[in-house]
This record gives structure tokens, sequence and C-alpha cells, in this order.
């Protein structure tokens, strides 16, 4: 996923979806982590929770983009 926002083209329909998708992806993470937590499969839950992060963190950097650019050059229109 392209974390930079340039312009408001690059903002596409397939670029939020793909957003919505990886915060699905570190939700579902996380809640097997939980699940395997609580069975005593801890090794098995530490995989999930740092995939739940890993997702995290490429979703939080597309959004600070989006907030950077709509600070930016969106409202000086």
């Amino acid at each position: 996923m392209q974390f930079e926002i340039n312009s408001e083209s690059e903002i596409t329909e397939e670029f939020l979806m793909t957003l919505l998708c990886q915060v699905g992806e570190a939700r579902s993470s996380f809640m097997e982590a939980m699940r395997d937590a609580r069975k005593g499969q801890f090794k098995q839950a530490e995989t999930y929770l740092k995939s739940g992060d890993e997702a995290l963190v490429s979703v939080h950097k597309a959004q600070t983009s989006l907030i950077g650019f709509d600070e930016g050059q969106a409202r000086s229109r």
C-alpha cells in the first residue's frame, strides 16, 4: 500500500477499501490471539499479535498521510 498521498486522485476507492481490509485483518488477528491465549497457546497468540501490529502500523501510516494531505493541499482550495 502506498502511504504518502500527494494528490486527491491518489485517494481512490481501492485505496480506501484496502485500508478498511487492513483494519479488519488487524482486528481478526487480535481476536485470534485472544482465543489462542485463552486456550494456553501463547506462542501462536504472540504470532497473531505481531501480525495484527504489522497491519495496524500500515493502516496508521496511510491514515497519517491522509490527514496530512487534508490539512495541507485540500484545505487551501
